[in-house]
């Protein structure tokens, strides 16, 4: 559950790029189109001056508030990741350690089968 959650978490941020991505180049072609205007008692076709300073200037934190929200968002993720697979390998070694167990009752005499319920932690 916790690899799922992780796979999850990198899909909805990479979903969210891909849309902040589409955003931007909408918004940029949208704004070139709408710069572009025919003043018509010359005839010439002039560019009106935009506001991309202004929205650069409001875009910058934003845009850096992201990068660290993503930021910790992969940092969490790799904890998680890190978790599940220390926990794989903790499981694995109970597995091994069972298998040995069973083949000890398997090959065990009366005598260390004693022995080893009395070295046996409690």
């Amino acid at each position: 559950s916790e690899i799922t959650n992780q796979r999850l978490a990198q899909a909805t941020t990479k979903n969210i790029l891909l849309e902040r991505t589409r955003q931007a180049t909408t918004t940029a072609a949208a704004a070139a189109a709408a710069a572009t205007t025919t003043d018509t008692d010359d005839e010439i076709s002039t560019k009106a001056p935009t506001t991309t300073t202004a929205k650069n200037y409001a875009r910058e934190p934003v845009d850096r508030i992201e990068k660290f929200i993503l930021e910790y968002i992969k940092s969490c993720t790799q904890h998680v990741q890190k978790m599940a697979q220390i926990r794989i390998q903790l499981a694995k070694a109970q597995m091994e350690e069972f298998k040995a167990l069973e083949d000890f009752e398997q090959v065990a005499t009366a005598t260390q089968w004693n022995l080893h319920l009395i070295l046996k932690p409690k």
